[in-house]
């Protein structure tokens, strides 16, 4: 037989009573949602919220430490509002025996009260009082009336809430805020200017790891779009041949094809006659100046290109002779 223990606490809250003993009875899923600190959970374990013989599990914070306690619901007395829950399974019972908790609510007078009522038997008298659980049922209580000083909540037909706003709270607030007129603070915006530095690191990093590698001068880069050419002028070139990948960095200029046309077109080699065909093709309605442009050095890339005529009697070795002769 240990050593018996009874520890109670008062408190007088401004919510009405009835506000705890429905919400520990029917809806103690809910107490987590008004004091978060204390409790973090309540889940039914057997039979129904509010039903005695049911077994429910707290998941609450007690000295710094998360715990849990399985209860089940020993007694209700609606007549007298009292709720009994005997912990069957927790951390409480791991050190202490047949512990129990009462909530009771009452009126004096206009004064709502809570009380709180712990029994426990102590295995020896090293084991200390439950003072500070009794702490812990007096913080959560002040908690839950706080949260409910800007609600008047009413317990409605069928079980359910109904939440009215506190309107004399509220005036109050709309009293004490303005948003503008004389005398009230000016509201400041601070303006957030974007950079492209992240973006530009991310863009060389990932161009580190494929290996690219810088191509030296390089005076003009010409990219092909369509009717219009992206012309960048003393840009920094990078490439990975084995990525198939080419970086152009610089000031990019657009101009049309028909514009440029004569400028680039002797940067052009033999591998790409049949392109300049095409695009004087293109361009003989739209420009006839520039596809007279690129007909005539088509023309002069053929000429260029042309076997000269072979001479009747001749050969290469004759001319040679004649040459070291001479």
């Amino acid at each position: 037989m240990g050593l018996k223990s009874k520890l109670s606490a008062q408190i007088e809250v401004k919510a009405k009573n009835d506000v705890f003993h429905d919400a520990f009875r029917h809806k103690p899923h809910h107490i987590s949602t008004m004091t978060p600190v204390h409790v973090q959970g309540c889940d039914c374990l057997e039979g129904d919220f509010g039903t005695v013989g049911s077994k429910i599990c707290w998941k609450y914070t007690h000295d710094g430490k998360e715990k849990f306690s399985k209860q089940i619901i020993e007694s209700i007395n609606e007549e007298k509002k009292i709720i009994t829950f005997k912990e069957f399974e927790g951390d409480i019972v791991n050190e202490y025996d047949n512990w129990k908790v009462s909530l009771h609510v009452d009126e004096e007078g206009e004064k709502d009260l809570v009380s709180w009522t712990m029994e426990y038997e102590r295995p020896n008298e090293n084991v200390p009082e439950l003072t500070s659980l009794l702490q812990f049922f007096i913080d959560m209580t002040k908690s839950i009336d706080d949260h409910h000083m800007w609600f008047s909540v009413v317990y409605g037909h069928g079980g359910c809430y109904r939440s009215l706003m506190n309107v004399e709270k509220l005036q109050k607030m709309a009293g004490s805020v303005r948003t503008g007129g004389k005398g009230t603070m000016r509201r400041k915006k601070k303006a957030v200017h974007k950079t492209t530095t992240t973006d530009d690191k991310r863009l060389q990093s990932t161009l580190k790891r494929i290996g690219v590698n810088g191509i030296p001068a390089i005076e003009e880069v010409n990219i092909f779009k369509e009717d219009v050419v992206i012309q960048f002028v003393n840009p920094k070139v990078q490439a990975s041949i084995a990525a198939n990948t080419w970086v152009v960095s610089g000031t990019p200029q657009t101009k049309k094809l028909q514009d440029i046309l004569p400028q680039i077109i002797h940067q052009l080699g033999p591998d790409n006659l049949e392109n300049l065909k095409k695009l004087a093709e293109q361009f003989q309605k739209q420009a006839p100046g520039a596809a007279d442009a690129a007909a005539g050095a088509v023309a002069a890339q053929e000429d260029d290109d042309d076997v000269p005529e072979l001479v009747a009697g001749e050969t290469f070795e004759a001319a040679a002779e004649e040459n070291h002769a001479s």
